[in-house]
């Protein structure tokens, strides 16, 4: 395994070290730019999508925390995805059965980010937040089962990735717009990443106090579980939204009016 690492680490710096010194630059005036958001009126120039499109029904600091609860809900269960080879051998599957379900993981992980964010463009955001948390409930419900279904159960716990990594940035995006993005992403990826860290000792402790592996996939349920449901209540759909503000270019039109815009909100 040490030549392995070292096998790898030199890999990475190959992959990783040219790109970073040729391409990225310390700041925009190097390449002739100003920074984003140096420019005045900038918010009025950019299009309603780019400030914010999507609205809830709670309080702005509640939509936070949840928004920062659905980021940790997605790194716990990330968490379990390392455990996969032990779960396959806890079954007792042989070293290369429970290696592939790690393989499996991160095919659902690959799939799961080209997928989910084409859908995203085409559909809303909101209904592939559903799927991107129903998808790892699902396999999770299957790991239960064990035995032949730990293979399509594996391939969709890596779906779990892609709503850490894609689902939910693109979340905040559309309820806080581009300007307001930063701050509030960076909030709950620091937060969801302190839970992840420790998501995988807490799942092996679980192991450890019971023998098996159902009390971690139990916990990973549970939290799936209301993670659909603060999506459900806290994030209308377009039609409850065209049925509260008389259309959705009329909202947005008009957004000062509504109660809980959260920009408008936050800019108070």
């Amino acid at each position: 395994w040490r030549s392995a690492y070292f096998i790898l680490s030199v890999v990475c710096f190959a992959l990783v070290f040219p790109f970073t010194a040729l391409v990225v630059r310390r700041s925009p005036q190097e390449v002739g730019l100003e920074r984003f958001g140096e420019g005045e009126g900038l918010e009025k120039q950019l299009p309603h999508s780019a400030q914010g499109t999507e609205i809830s029904r709670v309080h702005p600091l509640v939509c936070f925390g949840l928004i920062i609860f659905l980021q940790m809900v997605s790194m716990v269960t990330m968490g379990f995805i390392q455990l996969l080879p032990a779960f396959g051998t806890s079954q007792g599957f042989t070293g290369v059965m429970a290696a592939s379900l790690s393989s499996l993981a991160m095919a659902g992980n690959t799939t799961g980010k080209f997928i989910l964010g084409a859908e995203s463009d085409r559909f809303g955001i909101r209904p592939v937040s559903f799927i991107s948390f129903s998808l790892p409930l699902v396999g999770f419900a299957l790991l239960l089962i064990g035995d032949d279904a730990s293979y399509p159960a594996a391939f969709l716990v890596g779906t779990t990735m892609p709503a850490a990594m894609v689902v939910m940035p693109i979340l905040i995006q559309n309820v806080y717009g581009v300007l307001r993005y930063e701050r509030a992403y960076t909030i709950a990826n620091v937060l969801g990443n302190l839970v992840w860290a420790v998501s995988t000792p807490f799942f092996s402790l679980l192991f450890e106090r019971h023998g098996n592996f159902r009390g971690a996939i139990a916990c990973s349920l549970l939290l799936l579980c209301g993670a659909l449901v603060v999506l459900h209540l806290a994030f209308p759909s377009r039609e409850a939204k065209k049925g509260t503000t008389g259309g959705r270019e009329g909202h947005f039109s008009d957004r000062r009016k509504h109660k809980y815009y959260l920009l408008e909100r936050l800019r108070k």
